[in-house]
Order: structure tokens, then sequence, then C-alpha cells
């Protein structure tokens, strides 16, 4: 279906990939978008995916087995769940939870690549996150907690012309659908290039 330097993407991929992500969200309780639309996000989930793991591995970015187990226990925890009845849920949905494991992996490796790369020279870090909230909460008069969701539309750094129009446009069609009063964990799911996308952009409580 498609080739990533030099590197052969083939349908069985996409379509193995897309009953983990739909596992997934079946187990984060996200509503997946409509199947054409996943298809074509996972295409190019895919396609990125593999040339930042490449790019990754180029560079000596690796994640490490208790980086991974962390991970999965946020997820879980964020979902209300044990670890041993998340384990159940994945083999509810028939995924494996060995293949489960490699995609955070995946997911959890090209988050760093992004951090080191690109995130830290643009990025809102945690403490500006909480000391945000913390002045709102300090105007309210009270100490409230925010469930806070993203939705991340990435542009490649020297982009040309048309790939910024074109993720400008794909930012635009996101937030119109939230407007619209779509569930933003669905409108998350089908347009947000952050790792958590599947987990309908949740950051967790702040």
């Amino acid at each position: 279906m498609a080739v990533v330097n030099d590197e052969a993407l083939t349908q069985y991929e996409v379509n193995d990939h897309k009953g983990v992500l739909l596992g997934q969200m079946k187990a984060s309780n996200v509503t997946p978008p409509p199947a054409d639309t996943l298809e074509k996000q996972v295409l190019e989930r895919l396609v990125t995916e593999r040339a930042l793991l490449q790019f990754a591995k180029d560079n000596g970015v690796k994640v490490d087995d208790q980086q991974v187990e962390r991970t999965i226990l946020r997820i879980a925890q964020e979902n209300k769940l044990g670890p041993e009845e998340f384990r159940r849920v994945l083999e509810r949905e028939n995924i494996p939870y060995a293949k489960y494991r490699e995609s955070v992996r995946r997911e959890v490796t090209i988050q760093r690549l992004r951090e080191r790369e690109v995130d830290s020279r643009i990025a809102v870090s945690d403490a500006e996150v909480d000391n945000y909230l913390a002045t709102v909460a300090a105007q309210a008069g009270g100490e409230n907690e925010y469930n806070l969701a993203h939705i991340l539309v990435t542009v490649p750094e020297q982009a040309a012309p048309e790939q910024i129009d074109a993720r400008r446009r794909r930012a635009e069609d996101a937030l119109r659908e939230v407007k619209d009063g779509k569930p933003f964990s669905q409108v998350a799911a089908a347009f947000s290039d952050a790792p958590d996308a599947v987990q309908g952009g949740t950051l967790g409580w702040r």
C-alpha cells in the first residue's frame, strides 16, 4: 500500500493495526470514527509511525520495559481498571497482551522522540499547565480539578505551504466537529496525531 524509506507497508499491517486500535478504543470507552475515516487515519499513522521509528532508531531513542509497563498501568488507571482487569478487557477484544505492549512501546518511543526533537521547543510544560489551573482555581475561589484532553495536529519541520494548509484544514475540521457537539474523544481519535489519540486524547486530571 505504501513504501517508507524502502520498507513496504502492507494491507495486512494496516488491518492488523486497525484491529488493535479498535480494541484500544473500546477498552478506553472511545467511540471509533467512521470506517473510511479510520482506514485513512490508520494508513497515515502507520506511514508516519514507520518513518519516526526509523528516525528514533537511528538516533538512539529507546524505551525500556519498565516505562512501557508504567504507561500501560497509567492507561488502566485512567479507565478505572486494575492491571489484571485491564488485561482481561484486552483479551475480550482479542488483543494479545504482547501485541498491545509493543504498540504502547512504539507510541512511547515516538512521544519521546517528539519531546526531544520538537516538543521541547514549542510545548507547554506540565508545570505551566498546573500553574495556569491553580490561577484559575484561585480566581474562582476554590481548588477545582479538570480532566484535560487535547488534539494534536503536527506540522513537519520545513513543511511546504500545501502541507501547512492541509494540516491547518485538519485542525479546523477537528475544531468544527467539537463545536458541532461531537464527543471530544471521538474527534481526538479521528484527528489527533498524539499517541494518546486512541484514549480520546486524555491527559488526566489536573
